[in-house]
Order: C-alpha cells, then structure tokens, then sequence
C-alpha cells in the first residue's frame, strides 16, 4: 500500500478525536502534505477516499490559494519571535 496516502489517513484519524490547535515546525509538514494533496489530484487510479483526504489537507495547510480553516500553526516562527538566549562572544552565531 501507498505510504503517503496512509499516513495521511492516520494522520486525519487522529486529529479528528479534537479541534485542538495543531503544530509545525517551519514549512516541512505544510509542504509534504500540500504534496501528498497533489499526489491524491494527478493519480490516474486515486483511493476511493481521494476527495474526503484533500479536504482534510486544505483544512489543515495553507498555500498561496487556500488558508485552511485549521492551518497549522508554526512552532519556528514563534521561537524566533520569543526565544532569545545570551550570545556567545566567542561564536556569536552559534
């Protein structure tokens, strides 16, 4: 069986148990599933379940055409904006 279209579906079953909020760190989970939501639309022998896994995928990604209702939130971008630690005069970009 197709690994994507699996994970996707168990992904789906375990964030339907709430409506909590759900995280991500930078772009990697938005964009893999926003591939995965590709895969589903160019498969010439889609799962019968094709059209209810891309909903769930723009519920809970975001692109330059959709924002979903449920985007995840980004984890990098708030460690950025509230986690400062003191800088190293020895190797200041470490």
């Amino acid at each position: 069986m197709f690994p994507n279209y699996e994970s996707v579906r168990e992904l789906k079953r375990q964030l339907e148990k709430d409506n909590g909020s759900i995280f991500r760190y930078a772009a990697h989970e938005n964009t893999y599933l926003v591939f995965v939501y590709n895969q589903l639309l160019d498969d010439p022998e889609p799962p019968s379940d094709r059209d209810e896994l891309c909903e769930f995928i723009r519920t809970v990604t975001k692109t330059d055409e959709w924002h979903g209702k449920r985007s995840m939130v980004d984890m990098c971008k708030l460690v950025k904006k509230y986690c400062k630690r003191p800088i190293n005069p020895i190797y200041p970009y470490v």
